[in-house]
Parts: structure tokens; sequence; C-alpha cells
């Protein structure tokens, strides 16, 4: 159904087309769009985030919490695992993997082991990890 609003939004000449379904989030835009980073009550929520620029576009991004959110089932401790993929569902999917990649006491640690994870898996176009100040 994404892909057919989307197909019908083009036509009528929408620049900037963005889809959010339970948390991952489709963008299509000729414009640059900000995204900002909420991870629960680490220093770092709310104060980063990334530009998705039009080349980089179509494209999704997933995130994933161990820690805030409606789910808490993982067995990570990421506060924010958050992927652009190629298309939402594919970045939904690499967050939640990765969130759960993000375990152990040295909380440095864990996130580099995660993001060298993150780096092996095909179609995966960026990910950042958050887990406390990492």
């Amino acid at each position: 159904m994404r892909r057919e609003r989307k197909k019908e939004m083009k036509e009528i000449g929408s620049k900037v087309i963005i889809f959010e379904n339970g948390g991952e989030i489709s963008i299509d835009s000729n414009r640059k769009v900000n995204v900002g980073i909420y991870a629960s009550n680490t220093p770092l929520s709310g104060k980063i985030g990334f530009q998705i620029k039009p080349s980089e576009c179509p494209l999704g991004i997933g995130t994933s919490s161990a820690t805030s959110g409606r789910i808490k089932n993982y067995s990570g401790h990421a506060d924010a695992a958050v992927i652009i993929a190629e298309d939402a569902n594919l970045a939904d999917a690499f967050a939640t993997r990765i969130t759960n990649e993000v375990k152990g006491n040295d909380v440095e640690k864990s996130v580099q082991r995660a993001l060298e994870i993150a780096e092996t898996l095909e179609k995966l176009r960026s990910a950042l990890i958050i887990r406390g100040k990492y």
C-alpha cells in the first residue's frame, strides 16, 4: 500500500514524501530532510541526528531500542539502533538485529562490536547506535 500511495503522490507532483508506519520511516524527497534521534534518557538523546540528501532517496529508516518504546523484549541493550537501508522493512529488520547485538558490561565495546556487525549486512546504508554516552 505504501508504494501505491507513494506513486500516487509523485503523480500529483509531491516533492517530499515521508511515510511513518509503526516507527519505520520511508523517505523520498527532492529536498534535504533532517532527522532527529530520541534515545531514552541518554546524554545524546535529542542532541544528534542526520540529514538525508535528495541523492540518497528513496530510503527507509528503522529504529529499535531495548530501553524505550512499546517493545522491550530485546536480548541486547541499545538505547537506540538507527538504521538506514533501501526500504523501511529492511531497515526495521536490521535495527532489531543490531539492537540485539549491543550487549555486555563494556558499553563502548558493545557498541563497537555491533557497528562491526552492521558493516557486514548487505543493503544496509548507515547505522547509528547509542548506548549511554556512546
